[in-house]
């Protein structure tokens, strides 16, 4: 039987933050509390409308250019981590975007990337090696001015290692 015991889940006296089934890892610790639910502290949430719930989680949805909703995120330790979160856009001009930075408020491209226009539900992510301390943030906004562009995100989850698992909670949001 797992128990949270602290800031950590406690199976047989050790702490898990992944767990396998049949040699799968399906729970990765996310790191980012407050995802569930855009709860805490989240930069540029008044340009975001909630638009209901994909997967248990609460939507937030765009019409406007640029603003992308984010939270920063504070590397704990040395290593390789994935980002990923829920995306979906509308309009045929949308280009919708990827944008992020590391220890910066600029736009770094090594985290940048187009995803495109008018696609359904998809998880996007990425893997970067970071340090100790690093601050890094991701966010999704559209780059167009087209007038029938929709962005909807959802489930943001930072984690250790280089796969992307399913959304969990952090325990933080929990404790």
């Amino acid at each position: 039987m797992a128990t949270i015991n602290g800031k950590a889940l406690v199976k047989d006296g050790k702490a898990v933050d992944r767990v396998y089934s049949n040699g799968q890892l399906v729970y990765g610790r996310n790191l980012l509390d407050g995802t569930r639910d855009f709860s805490g502290t989240w930069i540029n949430p008044y340009f975001w409308k909630i638009d209901g719930t994909y997967k248990g989680l609460v939507v937030k949805k765009t019409t406007g250019k640029w603003n992308g909703i984010y939270k920063t995120f504070t590397v704990p330790k040395d290593g390789t981590y994935t980002f990923s979160a829920y995306i979906k856009s509308s309009g045929n001009t949308a280009n919708i975007n990827r944008f992020g930075g590391i220890n910066s408020t600029s736009v770094q491209p090594i985290i940048s990337k187009l995803i495109g226009n008018n696609f359904d539900w998809t998880r996007d992510t990425i893997t970067v090696d970071l340090k100790a301390n690093d601050s890094v943030w991701i966010k999704y906004e559209i780059t167009s001015n087209g007038t029938d562009s929709i962005l909807w995100v959802a489930g943001h989850k930072w984690e250790p290692g280089s796969t992307a698992t399913p959304w969990t909670p952090a325990l933080e949001d929990y404790i």
